[in-house]
Parts: C-alpha cells; structure tokens; sequence
C-alpha cells in the first residue's frame, strides 16, 4: 500500500439507513456499509486531520491496529471512496455513432378519441394534423429497428400514440411482419403499448393475448380523480369506459403483467387512494409519473411537489414489506429505482433517447424520443434515409455544451439523473439542453429514499441468510 500520496475524499453522497452509515460512490454506482475503521478513515479525512494514507494510521493507531486501518484505506480506495485523483469526467466527449438501437417508440397514431386537459400531444395530434401511420410504414419501423440494432438481440417495440388501439391494422401489421423478420435475424422483439382502453374489445385482448403484447394502462384513479382531466371530446368523464376495458384485459390478457400509469396533476390528490383503487382493480403495477404541462389548471406547484414527494415516500415503504418477501413492489416508481441501483448503472445521459432509443411518428420521421414528435427542428433524420449523422451530432453537441452545465457535473445524481428528462426541461425551460433544475431536489431526496430502502432490503437479506 502507497503510504505517501495525498489522499482525499472522492465523489461520494452519504446518508443512513436505520443505525447504520452508508456511501453511494458517485463514479461506480457502489453502495458502501462503512464498518467502524473506514467510517474513523473517512472522518479523519473530512476534518482535515489526516491528508495521507500514513497521516490516516498515525491518527487512529491508538485505537484500531494497523492492519485494519491498512485494510480499511485499500478497500476504500478499490472502491474509489478516496484517492489521489477522480477519475475523468465522461461527458467531454460525445457518444459513438451510430448507436445500436434497442427500442423503438412507434406513434402509430396522431390521434385520440379522448381529450385530456393536460395532454402534451395537444390531444394526440403533437402540433400537426390528426393522421394514422400506414401499414407498410409499420412494417417499415421493423426493418429499421433490426438494420439498426446492432449486436442486440433482445429488442423492444412500444406502440404509442396519441391511442394506438385507433390504428390496430398497422398494429396487426408490424406485429406479423416483425414476428417473421426476428426468426431470420435470430433476434427477439417484445412488443406493447400504453392505451386509455377505452376502445378495448374481447377480439383486441385476444389479439393481445396471442401476441403476447405488453400493455400499460393511462389511468388515473378512482372516477371523481379520473375524470377531472381525462374526457371526451363531449366533455364527459372517461372513467366508465376506461374501468370497462380494464376489466376486459385483466380477465383474458393472461400472458403479460399490466401496469398502470397515473399522471400527478395539481392538487396532487390521495396517492395512497389511488395506489389501492388501481391494485384492487388488479395492475400489477402502478407508476405515478408528474405532469408536463404549462396548464396553470394542471401544472405542479413546489407545494405539490413537496406533497407528492412525502407521499411518494409513504407508499414506497408501505412496498418495502412486499419487497422483504421477495415479490418486486408494486409502485414501478421504486422498483424502477431498485433496479437501477442494483445494477449500478452509470448514466451520463439521463435515457436512452437519441442512442439506444427513437421515436417515430407517422410520416416515418425520426426524433430522439416519441415526446418530440411534431418538433421539426429536433428531428434526426427520416426512417426511409436512416438516422442523419449532422442532426444527430447537433442534438447532443448542445447536450454535452449546455445540459451538462456545471451544475450538474458536481452533482451526486449525475449518473442517475443525467441533467433530467429533454422533453420536461423543453416544457418548463423552453430549451430541451437546458438542466431541470427546477426538479432537482425533489428528485435527489426520491433518490435518497431509494438508496435507503435499498440498503435496508440488503441488510435484511443478509439477516435472513444468516438465521436460517
């Protein structure tokens, strides 16, 4: 062990989950228990009372034997909690080009039969007319997505709209051209989509059924919540319609899970409520998403975020329990968290839009996610000629130069936030390279709760493991 470098604390966030202190290691994704020695080696660094790994047992040698300070200061620095250097910052570069596509979000439609207060695709139209893909551009976007996805094998193909179950033609057709093409490419692709379900039929769940297509459910919650924003172009609630399909679905799509997603509207409401209508009703997940709107009769307040926050909190330990007993929770906001910690990702962009995810909208043209549909002057490139290179580059240039401002390249969150989504920063900044800023600490405490819950599940694993 080097005894003579200078050392110092690295990127690290800490925080405590019941007794015990923890580290999340920014640059790996690493979850550290801190035992009693790192936790005195990490002090002595804090408090500038030590500088170097020397400085460090000299300090602390009265009281812990040499061997575990030495012990402690090598793990530490194996899992680059401290160090001499950090390491690089990634976003100095761009990513490479082109890169291998693993999902493709297909608007098969510009279109709804709903009317939705708070709809960013100004009911389903995204800025433009209402119109329907064809056939042959849906089986179309199965060629580009297999041309394009590299050495992935495992594919994934979202019908969106607008609502998709308005276009199920092109729905049958893609499914059918993309079921033949897979075998000759030897590769898989799973199909869903994201329906209202209003137009849902015994023939469409069979359909579904058969073609073991993934479906979420935009609902909102019980009737009095629902139909506040969720209607129909007479003005009615869609509540009823929407119950009707669900029960639909749930009785005969057998072969998939269903999820739900809620959209947080101002007010925010009774999420606990909401969490159990939709759990009884049968999902087997519920996602609250917030909503993206300038709407002053929908948009979010600091006070409703603060709101949706604490109770975000409440039903993600009401899921801790069911996640104890091994079943993974309920409430898709957690267990999407869960993963991501799990696997340690390491994002320096905040998804996969514009690298291993495209939106196409009905014209066959192509943007960095299905949100930026009707935005022409993001488009990167049109699904006949293939992803334009110049367009592509541009778009995350002015990622890389503006989003990944510093404020963001000291954060913690860095690599699981990555600046915030491009299509929220565009509706609450008016520029998609802009920070989201605004979202920032109530993400970072949603953040915090799930490394905490995280870190409970592991110490209760390892309880469990040891009594057995």
């Amino acid at each position: 062990m080097k005894t003579t470098d200078r050392l110092r604390i690295l990127n690290i966030h800490e925080f405590q989950a019941g007794e015990k202190p923890y580290l999340f290691e920014v640059d790996t994704g690493a979850i550290v228990g801190l035992g009693e020695v790192a936790a005195a080696t990490i002090n002595c660094l804090r408090n500038g009372s030590a500088k170097s790994a020397q400085e460090v047992i000299g300090h602390l040698k009265e009281k812990y034997k040499q061997e575990a300070i030495e012990e402690a200061i090598e793990e530490l620095e194996a899992l680059e909690i401290i160090g001499a250097e950090e390491p690089e910052y990634p976003w100095k570069t761009l990513p490479p080009f082109p890169f291998p596509l693993r999902t493709l979000v297909c608007n098969i439609t510009h279109d709804c039969n709903l009317r939705c207060g708070y709809c960013y695709a100004e009911g389903g139209t995204y800025r433009g007319e209402r119109t329907l893909m064809t056939q042959e551009t849906a089986r179309r976007c199965i060629d580009f997505l297999l041309q394009n996805s590299g050495e992935n094998r495992h594919l994934s193909l979202v019908f969106f709209g607008g609502e998709p179950l308005l276009n199920l033609e092109a729905i049958r057709a893609a499914i059918d051209h993309g079921q033949r093409e897979e075998v000759r490419w030897g590769k898989e692709i799973d199909f869903s989509l994201t329906t209202n379900a209003t137009l849902t039929s015994e023939e469409i769940v069979r359909f579904l059924n058969e073609n073991r297509v993934g479906v979420t459910v935009s609902l909102d919650g019980p009737p009095q919540v629902h139909d506040r924003a969720r209607i129909f172009p007479e003005g009615h609630g869609s509540y009823e319609a929407t119950a009707r399909g669900v029960r639909l679905l749930l009785e005969s799509h057998c072969t998939r899970p269903m999820a739900a997603r809620v959209t947080v509207t101002q007010g925010v409401g009774n999420l606990e409520e909401t969490f159990f209508h939709l759990r009884e009703m049968g999902f087997f997940q519920v996602g609250f998403c917030p909503v993206a709107t300038q709407d002053k009769r929908y948009a979010l307040s600091p006070e409703d975020l603060s709101s949706f926050l604490t109770q975000l909190r409440r039903l993600a330990r009401l899921c801790l329990e069911e996640a104890k007993g091994g079943k993974i929770p309920a409430l898709s906001n957690l267990s999407n968290l869960l993963q991501i910690l799990h696997q340690g990702q390491r994002r320096p962009y905040p998804c996969g839009a514009g690298l291993g995810l495209l939106g196409i909208d009905p014209k066959g043209k192509l943007h960095p996610c299905h949100r930026f549909a009707g935005f022409s002057e993001l488009s990167l490139g049109q699904i006949d000629t293939g992803l334009d290179r110049e367009q592509w580059v541009r778009f995350f240039r002015q990622v890389r130069q503006t989003k990944r401002a510093q404020e963001c390249q000291k954060c913690w969150m860095r690599y699981l936030c990555g600046g915030g989504c491009y299509f929220e920063s565009l509706i609450h900044c008016g520029d998609p390279f802009a920070p989201n800023l605004h979202y920032c600490d109530w993400l970072a405490k949603w953040i915090e709760e799930g490394l905490k819950i995280y870190a409970e599940l592991i110490e209760h694993q390892l309880a469990t493991k040891g009594s057995l």
